[in-house]
């Protein structure tokens, strides 16, 4: 066997723990994954992009259609049976959700996405806050802080924040929160978040942290990652769109402000003046996604069965395999973290090339789904000089067959003129 091929060995090793070495456990997954059935020009779905959105096992698609086909109803509105019954599976799905994160239940608002999760939080500082945020942050944790004075944490070549600035510029702001993914979109990097959140909390700073390109991947506890205030997006982790999640740390609920005012968010409601419901319910006005809370929760409970350990080492296997591929590429450079410290996700670009005539060469040729471009975090570009990249994200789904089918389409990708 060549060099090469013992390090498929080690690394498909390293990915499956205790399974086999062909991975052939992880390919029995892939039959929850109605999507991957699908057939584009003979050429059978490859999709590389779950950082974007993941893709749904059947569990959490007949969750959502279980919901409208028995008993789709308002929740905490009518006093008839289906009401109730969706009243009681939404507010079970709160408990599962919460578990899933180690939180309480009554810690966790739903709402539409981290974006307006983090929209929430930095409408609800008073005016003057100051507020602190690193450079390769996703515009939706780099636009809403604008409203107020905004402390720049200056990032390395890697997009992982400098301690040692950050702690002189912390020490020395002294700023209400601050604000950071656990780990980036755009290049995968993990933050030193235990570190900078100590920091925060020295100087009476609150925390925000943004899992969304965790969650779902690893296996997460707000008490461990001591956070205050913590969000993620449902579809990035296998459940339906349009539902995200707040956390926030029991005592702090009165330092936020419902984003929304209407039904259901109110106990009572006079001619001039209103009752709020406590916390979380005050914070989901109108009628909620009642059918992706659902499927949010049985895609936790999918996720939890399977193990986040083992999808962890898993996704680090699949990345460690796709780095190593693309290192043999002459005219490749893979941006972000090093390979020991490597995510789910890897960036890359190809010289000579523009990034999305890649990808789109990729999807036209390979049926192969990769993101392009900057990735919402256009300034994490500017201040790397960084071109707009390639990015492949993996999940459980995937195999080590295609990423090496990856690795070949972009060499061919490579050599085009």
């Amino acid at each position: 066997m060549s060099p090469e091929g013992d390090k498929d060995i080690l690394i498909l090793g390293m990915m499956n723990g205790n399974s086999t070495v062909d991975g052939s456990e992880w390919t029995d997954y892939r039959d929850d994954f109605p999507l991957l059935r699908r057939v584009i020009h003979g050429k059978p779905v490859i999709y590389l992009d779950s950082a974007a959105t993941a893709l749904k096992p059947r569990v959490v698609i007949d969750e959502v259609v279980k919901y409208y086909s028995e008993y789709n109803a308002n929740v905490h509105r009518a006093v008839h049976l289906l009401s109730e019954e969706a009243t009681e599976a939404f507010e079970a799905a709160r408990e599962t959700v919460a578990r899933f994160v180690g939180a309480e239940a009554r810690e966790i608002a739903f709402v539409r996405h981290a974006t307006e999760a983090l929209n929430i939080v930095a409408r609800s500082l008073p005016e003057g806050a100051r507020v602190a945020v690193a450079d390769a942050e996703h515009h939706s944790n780099l636009l809403p802080w604008r409203c107020h004075e905004v402390l720049r944490l200056e990032i390395g070549a890697d997009g992982a924040v400098d301690l040692a600035r950050a702690a002189a510029a912390i020490r020395e702001a002294r700023p209400s929160l601050l604000t950071l993914s656990l780990i980036g979109n755009a290049l995968g990097t993990r933050q030193p978040v235990e570190e900078l959140t100590a920091l925060a909390h020295e100087v009476g700073a609150s925390v925000m942290l943004d899992v969304s390109q965790a969650v779902g991947h690893e296996p997460l506890n707000v008490r461990t990652l001591d956070c205050d205030f913590l969000c993620f997006s449902g579809h990035k982790m296998m459940g339906p769109g349009g539902v995200g999640v707040l956390y926030v740390r029991s005592g702090l609920e009165d330092s936020l402000q419902p984003l929304l005012r209407g039904g259901s968010m109110v106990l009572n409601v006079g001619l001039e003046d209103c009752e709020l419901q406590p916390f979380p319910w005050c914070f989901e006005a109108g009628t909620p996604n009642v059918e992706g809370v659902l499927g949010l929760a049985a895609a936790c409970r999918y996720l939890d069965g399977i193990g986040l350990d083992r999808i962890d080492a898993h996704n680090r296997g699949l990345s460690c395999l796709l780095r190593q591929g693309l290192r043999q590429i002459p005219r490749v450079t893979i941006h972000g973290a090093a390979d020991d410290e490597c995510s789910a996700i890897t960036s890359f670009s190809v010289s000579g090339q523009q990034a999305h005539g890649v990808a789109r060469l990729l999807s036209n040729r390979h049926a192969m789904m990769l993101r392009s471009g900057y990735h919402c975090a256009q300034p994490l570009h500017l201040v790397l000089q960084l071109p707009e990249t390639v990015r492949v994200s993996v999940h459980l789904y995937n195999t080590a067959d295609e990423i090496r089918k990856c690795v070949a389409a972009v060499e061919v990708a490579s050599k085009m003129p």
